[in-house]
């Protein structure tokens, strides 16, 4: 992969309109009788477990649950669509064939971490292990969010999660990486109790006497977020930073109402509601976490993570400005018992190869220590990119350059993983690759455990 590869297929993505609205059926204030008919629609569509786990305990609350969501009182962007749609968008035609593949995708990466056989022969127990539904959001401007699997249980009582993506994401099978962020990561996190609290314990210790007494906070305060992508290397590999980048560099400036001409990932971390820094990492930064997990997958061969870390730390430097710092700015609060300083207001300028270092020890961090939420292991324990995974992602990437089928050939992981390796290697065969990629997520959904049965009246 090289930076003019980058810069090329960051020209095809920028021709398309992401953030074009779409109507949504239920209008902008919906009600409950009307939701209620939309519900009832898509129920035939979904398997037993999902009825018993989502749609019936929504059902039971759904008037409280719409009347909290109108008034912006819900989780996160959540919005009634997002919580009805992943049931009635079953029943459009059109797009049921995106939702099933979205739905594939879902479901694979949730597993690899939560299988109940590779779990108990780890003494690892775990709260939930129903993959969560899909929606394709109207509104594009929320991006790529999830309801976790314990935020649906305090709004609903029921025990399954949502993820959500821009509707503009459904022909785009390469931004299919960003659910290893999202499900891979959010979702399983938060499916295993007391670990996220555990890594927000470790960033101090990992902190303690660092030149910059504050970083153990602000890294317990982004620990959720970039978890989630130390997760996602786990699961789809070290492909992750470069579609992590191509995501950030497109969708951001989409929202932005910005065309610029080169790629370019944010080095400014601002408030984002009530005075609050932004949750995720800096940008910059998420690429440097990604880095760090990257050089500490223990199954994957040491050139094979060197070359990776080098392709990241190289564009990790043509995505930003010459001598850039991260500025910081906004109230952070420590989630940790450990925590020497618990809220901290940032109006901060600090340079870049300070916090990238620090970035990559915490990505290192959350894919080597072993938790004890975990019985003592690692997550790498429970699933990790090894060489045979590498392998099958570059031989699906060699036969989508030569436009041959890929339909069985890997998991969805490797199905993701190989599209971004084909595409950044030959940008102009951007469309062919993803239609090909596009038939092997459909036949995943017709093999996958939860639902392959799934048929609708």
């Amino acid at each position: 992969m090289t930076g003019a590869n980058f810069s090329r297929l960051y020209e095809e993505l920028m021709r398309k309109d992401f953030v074009a609205a779409a109507h949504s059926p239920l209008g902008h204030r919906p009600q409950t009788p009307d939701v209620k008919k939309k519900i009832e629609s898509g129920r035939p569509f979904l398997p037993t477990a999902f009825l018993k786990g989502y749609v019936d305990p929504l059902s039971k609350q759904l008037e409280e649950v719409v009347a909290k969501l109108n008034e912006g009182k819900g989780p996160g962007p959540a919005n009634v669509e997002t919580v009805a749609g992943a049931i009635y968008q079953h029943t459009e035609t059109d797009l049921q064939p995106r939702l099933r593949r979205f739905l594939a995708v879902v479901s694979d990466l949730y597993r690899s971490f939560l299988d109940a056989d590779k779990r108990s022969s780890l003494n690892i127990a775990l709260i939930e292990t129903i993959p969560p539904l899909a929606v394709f959001q109207s509104d594009p401007t929320k991006g790529p969010f999830t309801l976790k699997c314990d935020e649906m249980r305090a709004l609903t009582q029921g025990n399954i999660g949502v993820v959500s993506l821009p509707h503009t994401f459904a022909n785009e099978p390469l931004f299919y990486g960003c659910l290893a962020h999202e499900t891979g990561g959010h979702d399983v996190i938060h499916a295993d109790p007391r670990l996220l609290q555990e890594m927000c314990d470790e960033a101090h210790s990992l902190f303690d006497g660092a030149e910059l007494p504050w970083l153990g906070l602000l890294w317990d305060y982004w620990m959720d977020e970039a978890s989630a992508d130390v997760f996602g290397v786990l699961n789809v590999g070290p492909s992750l930073g470069l579609s992590t980048a191509l995501l950030l560099s497109v969708f951001v400036p989409k929202l932005e109402s910005k065309n610029p001409k080169q790629p370019a990932l944010r080095h400014v971390s601002e408030v984002i509601s009530d005075g609050n820094l932004d949750e995720h990492p800096t940008d910059i930064l998420r690429l440097a976490v990604i880095e760090g997990a990257v050089g500490a997958l223990r199954d994957l061969s040491p050139a094979i993570r060197q070359s990776y870390s080098r392709q990241l730390s190289e564009l990790g430097e043509a995505l930003v400005p010459k001598a850039a710092k991260i500025k910081l700015a906004g109230t952070a609060h420590a989630k940790s018992n450990r925590a020497r300083i618990h809220k901290k207001k940032f109006n901060d300028t600090v340079p870049l190869a300070r916090m990238q270092a620090a970035a990559r020890l915490v990505g290192a961090m959350i894919a080597t220590h072993p938790f004890a939420a975990l019985d003592g292991h690692s997550i790498q324990d429970i699933e990790t990119w090894d060489d045979t995974d590498e392998k099958a992602a570059v031989r699906i990437a060699d036969r989508l350059q030569a436009g041959l089928p890929v339909v069985g050939l890997g998991d969805d992981a490797r199905i993701v993983a190989g599209l971004t390796l084909a595409v950044l290697r030959e940008p102009g065969g951007y469309k062919a690759a993803s239609t090909l990629a596009d038939h092997a997520l459909d036949h995943s959904f017709a093999m996958d455990p939860y639902w392959r049965h799934a048929s609708g009246p």
